[in-house]
């Protein structure tokens, strides 16, 4: 299945998990493409505004959706008979699916077009820890 007028928002030397990397298809590839382009008209954006090469935040946000994709569908063809939550594909879904809804609560216009997102990301994370 070819689709000729669809961006690629990710590259593929980026992917890299050993459970998905072989079963990544261009179905989830166009998916993953729409997706990004239906958020950007949500905030506003022409998808063709979007720079090349893609902002980091929403390459990486296409390339999560993309992993997500692919391991709801082999969860789906795999989990004949038994439970779905024990499926590596399914853990595998449900973290691609957490780092699309973290990746999602960050993004702006901006972001779209290289700018600012919303959140700043603070490195090296810390938390305190308190003595009982």
């Amino acid at each position: 299945m070819t689709v000729p007028d669809i961006r690629k928002y990710f590259k593929d030397i980026d992917v890299n998990d050993q459970l998905l990397n072989d079963v990544v298809n261009e179905r989830d590839i166009v998916q993953s493409s729409q997706y990004i382009e239906d958020l950007a008209r949500n905030y506003g954006v022409d998808p063709r505004d979007i720079p090349k090469p893609t902002p980091f935040k929403i390459a990486r946000l296409a390339m999560f959706f993309c992993l997500m994709q692919t391991a709801l569908e082999q969860t789906l063809m795999s989990s004949a008979g038994q439970e779905a939550d024990d499926d590596a594909y399914e853990k595998k879904r449900k973290l691609y699916a957490s780092l699309v809804a973290d990746l999602e609560s960050q993004l702006t216009a901006d972001t779209f077009l290289g700018g600012v997102s919303a959140v700043k990301t603070a490195f090296p994370a810390t938390m305190k820890i308190y003595r009982s």
